[in-house]
């Protein structure tokens, strides 16, 4: 048998061929687990022996790094030469893939530990698992509840948080944050009777211990809307009640929020609760353990981002923010000093017109149509002060006198830029750049917001109300758009090859102090400063002719009394001290920017004026104000009506809530005001008589005493020890209230001081809202009288003319309860800050000045502008007719025929009109409005022709002057029609892309030349 002799070498072969496979398959048989990778192996050619011995399988990875992210790791490691993937083990249990070296492990619970290995994998096979390595993943940043969850009965913004305890019949969630702790009850016919049992540091041995639940001392009870604290000793029923808080009770849903720091606890710790609804219902059942409330915090993993801020630029008036859009954000919000503006999709705001040195706040979030962001954090940003340092500009060409305000100037080589020096009586105007033009304009925006400004210029936002061509200013009087500006001065200049001084009187401008402005250079209409596409330069910066010049005082208000006056005025940069004038003699001297006035006559008119003084020198007097005393019977009517309150000095304001309080007391008795939104639930006022601490003093207001209180229509006076709440009515005082005002009035005979020299009062709204806020005093009444601010002239007055009627707009006065407007010396009164004046005639002008004024004064009148209807531009159809000319005057015209003529934007139109049109028909234009240059007709004096259409074709002139020499252009639209010629040029034909006149003539070749043979061709203006 041949085969038996060969059974022993095939035996051979095939122990030879396993051997090879384990060789080069050894690991993944061992792991049982096969790469789809090894297929690589098999599409190879034979490799040779050495080839075999050589392969080896991939080394694992190293050099693990992990990083823990929120609600993720990032692993890395170092890449391996060759290697085509690498497979992540996750805790022994999920294997993953990657062709890269890294792999971020998203979406996994924060606080808990993770396991990963890593391999790698080539095209011989896969390599052992690395060391394992471990993270945990970080919590995310925990929301603020009150910005999501309302006590509205909605259970939308509840959506994804688990509850505490849930059956067929009921559900309870219980979720806090830092300040406040929630609780939703869901269930069937919800009704009255929800309580809440709290057991705040879960310990037994403190607190009610007798509510049948196993292991507990209750500290808290919150029964509906009323939050009680236990006052026992563990197994008696006595409670305090000690905050009314906010809370929804529906049919089927009940929600509630109980502040932290009414349980005395800044934050959750062991809490532990227990629920029950009206006497059948107890959650958990008793004799079990209360619930433990989770110290988890709730996490929002659907909600998008909050921006967060890139930059901000900040001037003297003005704040920019820039913040990082947000994915899945379809719009954006901007909180600014608490007002809510919507920016749209904008990722920048704006934020102008704001006084030197002020603070503002800002904040942002992001809006979708599922829900918004949280806000992001708080922005307090101060805009930059304009305070005077010592110093005087030359315009010398030099800058030495500039380094005071600008150090970088001191540098041997001076950067590029724009600089700004203030005085009292100029403006300096400092321009660097290394390559000065021929031609340099300086574009000057007065900062003023309501000013339409020439805006085609090539800055973000630009707006240029003054133009510095040379040695002459001018003011911007078009529309916004066209080229108009009309000069009012001159100013000093000087100019080298880097530099360009500038000194302008500030009389020229329509402010009469230092303020923010915008600036932009202009070099050749080519190169400009700033750069194209950014904000004009802010200029802001002030140094003083000498250093102790001061201004006069200004914003001046006046809180009168029967027998007083208070003057209050805005400190003078520089004062050391003020001078008070009364009815022309110097009174007093104070250091402070206050003065009361007493001793006074009821119902007698004064006259003040104010001055500013140092050691040195003393600014001019302020200007006079004039102010009345009140007469000891003034009258407020308890008609919940806020009308006779408008003159009255505001006592205490909760910017917050929006909630005003205004008191005034006569001899007889205390009268108040309220004014809020939401006036609602329980609202107390109370009163201390004496100025001590006498009285109910477990109030939150510093050293008050309360003796009297006022709720509904009632009065009780105090009879408790100070702490404890005891009170007896004595009587009624008349009180009026709303959601939205509660007025009232109390007479004195109630009381039992019967000096009033220091009664204080103070308003409490569901014990909540302070006014004064907490930790503040209460407000002395008898120190409140009527004050009447001087009334500022109105500013920011816009007369914008339409073809039908001219508007009017202006800037509301605090105080002021109508305004005066005069029309060409005809006065006209208004209730609002707005005014369209529809009696006027087309080409009369119209002058306009307005004045503030309510029942006790008025103020100056501001400056007059003039105006006249804009008359409708026409819009001329090239079809041989006249009706689309109408109201447009002939340029030209005698017994036989009329020369019209229109400039607008893009053409030059003609018309001309006659009994019958002409066979021939010349109209020469004189483009350059230059008699050297062109052609001098004979027809007309002084005269230099550049073009001539004749008969539809349009020619330019050539030649020497004298002859005729007219080369050919091109034909032009044209049409002849009864007794019309019409054709419309294309400006650019001749030209006259930027001309705004030019001059004109008509011929018919034979006798017929408008204007008449001997006079000058007629000059046609750009329509205005």
């Amino acid at each position: 048998m041949k085969i038996k002799r060969y059974i022993p070498f095939i035996l051979l072969c095939v122990v030879f061929a396993i051997s090879l496979f384990m060789l080069f398959n050894g690991d993944n048989y061992k792991d049982d687990s096969m790469s789809a990778d090894n297929s690589e192996l098999n599409k190879d050619s034979i490799l040779s022996q050495e080839e075999v011995d050589s392969i080896k399988p991939p080394v694992p990875p190293s050099k693990l790094v992990i990083e823990e992210q929120v609600m993720g790791i990032r692993l890395s490691w170092e890449s391996i030469q060759d290697v085509s993937a690498y497979e992540i083990k996750i805790n022994d249990e999920q294997i993953v893939s990657t062709s890269t070296n890294e792999y971020i492990h998203e979406g996994i619970k924060p606080g808990v530990q993770y396991t990963y290995s890593i391999r790698s994998i080539d095209k011989y096979g896969i390599g052992k698992w690395s060391k394992s390595i471990t993270g945990i993943p970080k919590k995310p940043e925990k929301i603020i509840l009150s910005e999501k969850i309302e006590m509205d009965g909605s259970i939308m913004d509840w959506e994804g948080i688990d509850p505490l305890y849930s059956n067929e019949q009921i559900g309870i969630t219980v979720v806090y944050d830092n300040d406040n702790m929630y609780m939703l009850v869901q269930g069937e016919q919800m009704q009255d009777g929800h309580c809440f049992y709290i057991d705040r540091d879960s310990n037994e041995n403190t607190g009610y211990n007798q509510t049948g639940w196993i292991g507990t001392g209750v500290e808290f009870m919150l029964c509906d809307s009323t939050l009680y604290q236990y006052k026992g000793k563990g197994s008696d029923w006595l409670w305090d009640d000690i905050a009314e808080i906010d809370y929804f009770i529906g049919n089927n849903i009940a929600e509630f929020i109980i502040p932290l720091a009414s349980m005395g606890i800044s934050h959750v710790g062991d809490i532990r609760m227990g629920y029950s609804l009206g006497e059948n219902t107890y959650i958990p059942d008793k004799s079990k353990e209360m619930f433990f409330v989770s110290q988890e915090i709730l996490y929002d993993l659907s909600a998008i981002q909050p921006p967060v801020l890139l930059g901000k630029e900040i001037t003297a008036s003005k704040v920019i923010i820039r913040f990082q859009g947000v994915d899945k954000a379809e719009g954006y919000e901007i909180e600014v000093d608490n007002q809510i503006i919507n920016l749209g999709e904008d990722n920048f705001y704006r934020h102008t017109g704001l006084e030197p040195g002020s603070r503002h706040t800002y904040r942002i979030r992001a809006k979708s149509s599922e829900r918004n962001s949280l806000w992001s954090k708080k922005w307090v940003l101060q805009t930059k002060s304009m305070n005077p340092l010592p110093g005087k500009i030359k315009v010398d060409g030099k800058v030495n006198d500039w380094t005071y305000l600008y150090k970088e100037l001191a540098n041997d080589k001076l950067p590029s830029g724009i600089y700004t020096a203030w005085s009292n009586n100029s403006l300096g105007l400092l321009v660097v750049n290394p390559n000065m033009g021929n031609e340099d304009i300086i574009y000057i925006d007065s900062g003023n917001e309501n000013s339409l400004g020439y805006k085609s210029l090539p800055w973000n936002y630009p707006k240029a109300d003054y133009l510095i061509d040379g040695e002459t200013i001018s003011r911007y009087i078009g529309n916004g758009s066209d080229w108009k500006w009309s000069p009012i001065g001159e100013v000093s200049i000087v100019k080298t090859k880097e530099i360009l001084e500038v000194k302008i009187d500030i009389s020229l401008f329509d402010f009469k102090q230092p303020r923010e402005i915008g600036l932009g250079f202009m070099i050749d209409d080519s190169n400009c400063i700033p750069a194209e596409g950014k904000d004009m330069i802010a200029g802001y910066k002030v140094l003083t002719d000498t250093a102790q010049q001061l201004y006069s005082p200004e914003h001046v208000e006046f809180f009168s009394g029967s027998r007083s006056i208070d003057v209050k005025w805005e400190p003078v940069y520089g004062a050391q001290k003020y001078e008070m004038e009364v009815n022309g003699k110097i009174i007093s001297t104070s250091q402070k920017s206050e003065y009361k006035h007493i001793g006074l006559v009821p119902n007698t008119t004064y006259s003040y004026r104010i001055r500013a003084i140092n050691d040195d020198v003393m600014s001019s007097w302020s200007k006079p104000f004039t102010r009345k005393t009140l007469a000891d019977n003034v009258k407020i009517n308890v008609d919940g009506r806020n009308e006779d309150w408008n003159e009255l000095m505001l006592s205490a304001y909760d910017d917050k809530n929006n909630i005003k309080l205004y008191t005034l007391q006569d001899k007889k008795g205390l009268y108040f005001l309220i004014q809020g939104e939401k006036l609602n639930g329980e609202s107390n006022i109370y009163l201390d008589i004496d100025g001590s601490s006498t009285g109910y003093n477990v109030l939150e207001w510093q050293q008050s005493g309360a003796d009297y209180l006022l709720y509904d229509n009632y009065v009780s006076r105090y009879t408790g020890n100070g702490e404890n709440w005891s009170w007896k009515d004595i009587g009624e005082a008349n009180i009026i209230s709303d959601s939205n005002m509660i007025e009232g009035y109390i007479d004195f005979q109630l009381l039992d001081n019967s000096n009033k020299n220091e009664l204080k009062i103070g308003f409490i709204n569901n014990d909540v809202i302070y006014l004064p806020s907490a930790l503040q005093g209460m407000i002395t009444a008898n120190h409140v009288g009527a004050v009447y601010q001087d009334l500022e002239t109105p500013s920011s007055l816009v007369v914008q003319p339409t073809i039908d009627y001219i508007s009017l707009n202006w800037e509301g006065v605090k105080g002021a309860t109508s305004y005066e407007i005069e029309i060409n010396n005809k006065i006209i009164s208004v209730d609002s800050t707005s005014y369209k004046d529809m009696d006027i005639q087309t080409g009369k002008e119209y002058s306009y000045r307005i004045r503030s004024k309510n029942s006790y004064t008025i103020s100056g009148w501001s400056e007059k502008v003039t105006k006249k209807l804009i008359a409708s531009e026409p819009h001329i159809k090239l079809d041989g007719l006249t009706t689309d000319w109408i109201g447009i005057e002939p340029v030209a015209d005698n017994e036989i025929f009329s020369l019209y003529a229109y400039i607008d934007k893009y053409y030059l139109n003609i018309m001309v009109q006659e009994k019958e049109v002409s066979k021939e028909n010349y109209i020469y234009i004189d483009v350059d409005n230059d008699n050297k240059t062109g052609y001098r007709n004979s027809n007309w004096a002084d005269c230099g022709v550049d073009y001539v259409v004749i008969n539809g074709y349009l020619h330019k002139y050539i030649g020497d002057g004298e002859n005729w020499s007219f080369e050919y252009i091109r034909e032009i639209t044209g049409i002849k029609k009864d007794n019309v010629y019409e054709i419309k040029l294309v400006k650019g034909y001749i030209g006259m892309k930027n001309s705004d006149a030019i001059k004109l003539g008509y011929s018919d070749n034979v006798d017929k030349n408008i204007p008449k043979e001997g006079s000058e061709m007629v000059v046609v203006n750009k329509w205005e």
